[in-house]
This record gives structure tokens, C-alpha cells and sequence, in this order.
């Protein structure tokens, strides 16, 4: 029998308790065995911690969502999403107000404090947050920052640089 199902880890690993071939299963047990197969597993992890040498997280920080700041750093993000993928970059975007979000995926009010709180942040600020693969704060700033100084910096940055010469090296391919 099925006795639980537990996600975890940066490569999104199923774990099923229980059998789901032996014995005699129940049709909704061996339903839910192969429902549980076909989850995605491409679902970004919610804990910053899950991203450390793998990816570069920016942090949007408002109050609200529909602040203008906001819109405006979203749409800005939103054009250039190729050079946030080039650059290992993952956003997420936590508001006191409105939808919170890692990448795509919504994230609850209490999940969004409580990453915003492991930053130090309080409900009220809006700031933008990097943090580096290695998993140190490379930058606090304010929305009104534009992209193009975060990519700057990133850039620069020595692991970056060693990425770059990597990809020219092998021809471009990743």
C-alpha cells in the first residue's frame, strides 16, 4: 500500500513509501502511483538554499505587487529573459500584497515572509536582492535599478568570467 509521497532536493526527487507493484493494490493505489509518476519535476524548488552553486537569485521586494516600480522591473526581466537564462539567474519576486513567485510558480504569503526574512528584509521595503551561486548577497539595491547594472555586475563577476570562457571554448554550446 501507499502509505506517502515526498518531493525533494534541487533535482526534484520522487519518493514513494510504500509498494505500488507488489501485493494486491488497489485500482485508486496503482492510480495514484502512476499519477505521481507524471508529476513535473521541473517545478523550481522554493527555498534559496536549493539554488546554491547552481544559480544566481534575484530578489524583488515590494509591498505590493502592482507597485510601479514593480511593473516596471518585470517587464524589463520579462524582455530579457535569454540573459537571465544565459546567466543562471532565477527570479523570484515576493510581495506583502499580490502574487509572490519563484520563476512561475506561486508562492504563499507565509513562504514569501519567510524568505524575506531569512534576507533580513522587512514587510515594507523594496529592494532588489543578488545573490551569487556561491550563495553570498552581491547587491542590494533599489527597484529603480536597471537590469542592465545587474548584468553588469554579474559579468564581472569571477565565476561568470570562467563561464564565459567556457562556453567560447567549447564552441558555444552549454
Amino acid at each position: 500500500l501507499l502509505t506517502g509521497m515526498q518531493m525533494s532536493g534541487k533535482n526534484h526527487v520522487i519518493t514513494l513509501k510504500g509498494s505500488c507493484i507488489s501485493g494486491s493494490v488497489s485500482r485508486f493505489s496503482r492510480w495514484f502511483c502512476v499519477a505521481a509518476l507524471c508529476l513535473p519535476t521541473n517545478v523550481p524548488a522554493v527555498d534559496p538554499a536549493e539554488y546554491q552553486w547552481s544559480k544566481r537569485l534575484l530578489f524583488v521586494l515590494a509591498p505590493d505587487s502592482s507597485e510601479r516600480a514593480v511593473g516596471r522591473l518585470n517587464r524589463e526581466l520579462e524582455k530579457h529573459s535569454e540573459a537571465l537564462v544565459e546567466r543562471d539567474m532565477l527570479v523570484y519576486r515576493l510581495h506583502g500584497h499580490g502574487r509572490s513567485q519563484v520563476g512561475d510558480m506561486p508562492v504563499s504569503a507565509a513562504r514569501a515572509e519567510k524568505i524575506r526574512a531569512g534576507l533580513g528584509l522587512e514587510p515594507d521595503d523594496r529592494v532588489l536582492v543578488l545573490v551569487g551561486k556561491d550563495g553570498g548577497i552581491k547587491r542590494r539595491s533599489g527597484l529603480s535599478t536597471s537590469i542592465h547594472e545587474i548584468f553588469r555586475q554579474i559579468d564581472d563577476m569571477p565565476m561568470r568570467r570562467a563561464e564565459m570562457r567556457e562556453k567560447a571554448h567549447s564552441g558555444g554550446a552549454r
